[in-house]
């Protein structure tokens, strides 16, 4: 079982491996000067912090929740949370890094965009209105985040709900 499972994994690298290698190195380069030109290192740093906040209000709200709405923490609890909530935003942050994130971005670009349509996209954000969409674009994006995640807040206890009747639907059915 070990060896297959390793097996399995060892394929699916060099899966990986052979599909990076499928982008040419021009297509690969105007990829990298768009993700330049766009800032997304940045752009993705941000997110980084972003999520870091938003995972921590998520997480409390939902012990909230969970307790009825009626949850305080202790000095020591606040602090074992803020240890946890650090752990998570570590864990996150190196999967969401630019260097995590550059190769399977210029996958889904190379697969969305041509050589020749990159290069118009980058002389797009060389343009005022492209540079004004770059600065603009994090505080658009931060917006839509709040939004969602207030949504998903909101929206939990219909979910809550919903999977309580989907149990009892099933715990109600003849064991087969």
């Amino acid at each position: 079982f070990f060896f297959k499972k390793t097996r399995l994994c060892i394929l699916f690298c060099l899966a990986i491996t052979f599909q990076a290698a499928a982008v040419d190195t021009s297509h690969r380069a105007a990829i990298i000067q768009l993700l330049e030109i766009t800032q997304t290192e940045q752009l993705l740093s941000q997110s980084e912090d972003a999520v870091h906040a938003q995972m921590k209000e998520m997480v409390e709200v939902g012990l909230r929740q969970s307790a009825g709405g009626e949850f305080e923490m202790t000095k020591e609890m606040r602090k074992e949370f803020d240890l946890f909530i650090l752990d998570i935003s570590d864990l996150i942050r190196e999967m969401i890094s630019y260097e995590a994130m550059k190769e399977p971005m210029v996958q889904i670009y190379a697969k969305a965009f041509s050589e020749t349509e990159i290069y118009q996209i980058v002389e797009f954000y060389k343009t005022p209105v492209g540079q004004l969409t770059v600065e603009r674009m994090p505080i658009i994006m931060q917006e839509v985040s709040k939004l969602t995640q207030q949504q998903m807040i909101d929206l939990m206890p219909k979910i809550d709900q919903m999977a309580m009747e989907f149990a009892e639907r099933v715990a109600a059915q003849p064991n087969q």
